[in-house]
């Protein structure tokens, strides 16, 4: 899966600078901190060094769910960490720890979900669950440098805990609720509710067509005039491993975009509009069709819009439809950009674009007023979804102000290969909600 890569005179997002999950506290600080607990408290510490050397918790520092199995699972991640490394990838060895940090990963889910339907109110949830942040977020760190993307991923998947918070919510408003038994386990996080309203045909709307910003400015991208194409190493979305890009007009004003690439190649092409100051929401729109005879080449399906507002704050609102991750037979995981950790999220599950097929897909984003933008739904075949992991912080960016890049990259999968796809009616709407 490509990752979205943004240049403003930083390191590319692929560099490990770049990749690494920011604020991350050391065991040191770590120890310190419990100790300073205990000191105030008159308790005793809430972490130990076990006999290996590695740092494991409890949360007797936060006094509520000491007795909760995470620690335990935070060690034994921490562990199958420090097991992998200089391990030949490929040997027996290196397949049995890899095995064993997998069980441990879903051990770990198993816990969390656990621990969520068994504690009485969010707020204590969230707590402890935020006294482990810091140290997954450092394990999640030394996986993604150890190329196991999907195991780092998973590791911090459950934050932020916002999104559980609509959960507890809803057990107040429903008290004979019960938490799912062992029979039945919570939806994977990132689950959306059901899709709102009647489904439409591919590529025709149903009954809950994008809502428009009032008063907006409609921007028509139509067209093979304009674009710039981004293919070569160090440029924004170029992975070094393409041959070329080739955008030719279709028939009925449809602009088909063909890569020709190796295995994990990527390729992106842009195009800039201008928006008034005080803009803060925007959409974008479009039709497309993907090739049946390239579809098997493709490992996920981008379209991004870059946001850079008056102040120079930038919100990088990627967004790919995921072909390459496990999910349910016939969808796929929709997915968000976090801009400030350089990571894509699960926001939610959708069909798979079929092939040969138009499909119409609509997406909203606003800027809000603390430096942070969300994700406000996905509309897609006339089915509305809810995005979760749908709120991430701005960065500081010396792009062009007042501008939003609209985006499209292919990406192919580790065959490499030709990626076509087709696309009509590209729009993007810029305007003001309050």
């Amino acid at each position: 899966m490509g990752k979205f890569e943004v240049h403003d005179g930083s390191n590319r997002p692929d560099s490990a600078a770049d990749r690494s999950l920011h604020g991350s506290l050391s065991r040191q600080d770590w120890q310190q901190f419990c100790d300073n607990q205990k000191n105030n408290r008159g308790g005793s510490s809430s972490s130990s060094s076990s006999n290996d050397g590695f740092l494991t918790f409890d949360n007797s520092c936060y006094g509520n769910h000491g007795n909760n199995p995470l620690s335990k699972d935070a060690g034994a991640l921490r562990q199958d960490v420090e097991g992998l490394k200089g391990l030949g990838k490929g040997s027996q060895a290196y397949d049995k720890a890899l095995a064993k940090l997998n069980t441990d990963e879903m051990q770990l889910r198993k816990d969390v979900f656990s621990f969520k339907d068994g504690s009485t109110d969010y707020q204590s949830f969230a707590k402890t669950m935020e006294s482990y942040h810091k140290e997954l977020k450092s394990i999640a760190n030394d996986l993604w440098g150890m190329g196991l993307k999907q195991q780092a991923s998973d590791t911090t998947a459950y934050y932020p805990l916002s999104h559980y918070k609509h959960e507890f919510d809803e057990r107040g408003k429903h008290p004979g609720h019960q938490p799912p038994g062992e029979g039945t386990p919570p939806p994977p996080e990132g689950n959306p509710p059901p899709p709102i309203g009647n489904p439409g045909q591919p590529g025709n709307p149903g009954d809950n067509p994008p809502p428009g910003i009032p008063g907006g400015t409609l921007n028509n991208l139509d067209g093979v005039q304009g674009w710039t194409k981004n293919l070569n190493d160090g440029e924004i979305g170029g992975s070094g491993n393409v041959q070329g890009i080739d955008l030719t007009p279709g028939p009925g004003g449809t602009l088909d975009y063909h890569s020709r690439m190796g295995a994990y190649g990527d390729t992106l092409i842009s195009k800039p509009v201008q928006f008034n100051a005080g803009d803060n929401t925007f959409q974008m729109n479009m039709d497309f069709n993907r090739s049946s005879a390239t579809a098997g080449n493709t490992q996920c399906l981008e379209q991004d819009m870059v946001i850079t507002n008056g102040s120079g704050m930038q919100a990088v609102a990627g967004s790919q439809f995921d072909l390459s991750q496990k999910a349910p037979p016939g969808m796929c995981w929709f997915q968000t950009w976090d801009t400030k950790t350089s990571h894509w999220m699960n926001a939610a599950l959708v069909p798979v674009p079929t092939p040969d097929q138009m499909h119409n897909m609509s997406m909203t984003v606003k800027l809000n007023g603390d430096n942070t933008y969300t994700y406000t739904n996905l509309n897609l075949d006339g089915k509305t979804y809810a995005l979760q992991n749908n709120t991430f912080e701005m960065k500081q960016s010396n792009w062009k102000r007042n501008e939003v890049i609209f985006q499209l990259q292919e990406d192919a999968n580790g065959k490499g290969g030709p990626v076509d796809v087709q696309y009509k009616n590209l729009q993007v709407q810029t305007g003001y909600r309050p």
